[in-house]
């Protein structure tokens, strides 16, 4: 599991720099706190649902993506 998570960290960290975002930026858009980007990248808490699906949408990929390669 802690493998998985450090995955989609990666990923949601990937897909940000890729669209040239701050972690502000994704925030905003995805309608989450700073912090929250934050924490999920730097792998400190465990991602809500929720909060994954906002910030999949606000990069316009599907969850599915932020859990594959």
């Amino acid at each position: 599991m802690l493998q998985q998570r450090c995955a989609v960290r990666r990923r949601v960290r990937r897909h940000r720099e890729e669209a040239w975002l701050s972690q502000e930026q994704l925030a905003h858009l995805a309608g989450v706190g700073w912090q929250a980007v934050y924490r999920t990248e730097l792998g400190a808490h465990r991602i809500s649902v929720d909060h994954l699906v906002m910030i999949a949408r606000a990069h316009d990929v599907s969850v599915v993506d932020l859990f594959t390669a």
